[in-house]
């Protein structure tokens, strides 16, 4: 028997198990995918940031350049209309889903995965995911509330030390 043929035996076996289980893992990351709202959760990335390039365009619309001149006019036309293509771009699900499972894959392992999805699944699971989104627009009200009064306690603050700089400066 020829080396290259007992070294194809004796590796291959630990070849197949590892295929498969990295052909499990595969599987259980793109049901990870399937059972959360990441892709949605992404799509609404993209529908904020073109919300974003609307409001620029509203606001560069206004601008007494772009109000009096025509070719000012269709030079923003013409970029907002890459600003959005640029969006839908790099917001191609289909561009960065491979990234996604590479990252799950990386951060949990198979049996993780295989639990995580079990309990995704379940109705704990789907209703988790179904609050989540409502949950984190709380957490956000809650931390904008929070920095409403940070901001109320700064303004003191920032007078006194400008005053105290201006003071300074004078001497």
């Amino acid at each position: 028997m020829k080396l290259k043929h007992i070294l194809f035996i004796l590796i291959v076996p630990f070849l197949i198990p590892s295929a498969l289980a990295s052909e499990n893992s595969m599987s259980e990351a793109k049901l990870y995918i399937e059972l959360t709202d990441l892709p949605e959760t992404f799509e609404r990335s993209k529908n904020l940031t073109k919300d974003n390039i609307k409001a620029a365009e509203v606001k560069l619309l206004k601008l007494p350049l772009v109000v009096s001149n025509d070719k000012a006019k269709i030079a923003l036309n013409k970029y907002i209309a890459q600003a959005n293509i640029a969006a839908n771009e790099a917001y191609s699900w289909k561009e960065v889903e491979e990234e996604f499972i590479k990252a799950i894959l990386g951060v949990y392992s198979y049996e993780e995965l295989k639990n995580i999805n079990k309990w995704l699944s379940s109705k704990y699971g789907v209703s988790f995911i179904k609050k989540q989104q409502l949950f984190f627009d709380e957490n956000m009200r809650i931390l904008n509330n929070v920095a409403k009064v940070f901001q109320l306690k700064m303004k003191p603050l920032q007078k006194e030390m400008n005053a105290k700089l201006t003071e300074l400066g004078n001497k």
